[in-house]
């Protein structure tokens, strides 16, 4: 990864990124350079040029309630159907798969919700009234977990006050 090329970048648009049935928060990826005076985006779909940077900012993913929800529902449907055929001997192999499967879905959502807290944007206000998100997709979308999507903005902010 150069100083003004960065490969490996997912891109995210206000309607995409606000979303509340979103099962994937980004749009498209590819890669974001830096230019003297904007910044240019090309990924698979699509291309942003992105002049007059207003501001410039980290923010947090937003949760999906909707896909949660979905998947809590059909865990719910799982354990209902899963309770409704236990036997009457609470050390029958079922009842023991059923409290797995509870500790299972109850660490899923804690899981989801932990990644999901600790997943950040680089919100780019520009032009009048434009605004683009942009992540490390690194390591499958990792790398931003582990500090990528930070480091990015850093070097986008520290261009942008030289």
């Amino acid at each position: 990864m150069g100083k003004d090329y960065f490969s490996n970048i997912w891109f995210a648009d206000e309607q995409r990124i606000r979303s509340i049935s979103k099962l994937l928060v980004l749009s498209d990826k590819g890669s974001l350079r830096i230019k003297q005076n904007s910044f240019e985006f090309r990924g698979k779909k699509s291309s942003l040029r992105m002049t007059k940077i207003r501001q410039i900012s980290i923010v947090n993913q937003q949760i999906s309630r909707i896909v949660l929800l979905i998947t809590n529902l059909l865990s719910g449907v799982f354990l209902l159907v899963l309770g409704s055929q236990l036997p009457p001997d609470i050390f029958h192999p079922k009842y023991i798969f059923a409290i797995i499967s509870i500790i299972v879905i109850l660490g899923g959502d804690a899981l989801a919700l932990l990644v999901v807290h600790n997943t950040k944007w680089i919100k780019l206000e520009y032009d009048i009234e434009r605004v683009a998100y942009f992540a490390d997709g690194s390591i499958l979308g990792w790398g931003g977990l582990f500090g990528g999507t930070k480091k990015l903005f850093r070097k986008l902010v520290t261009h942008l006050q030289g």
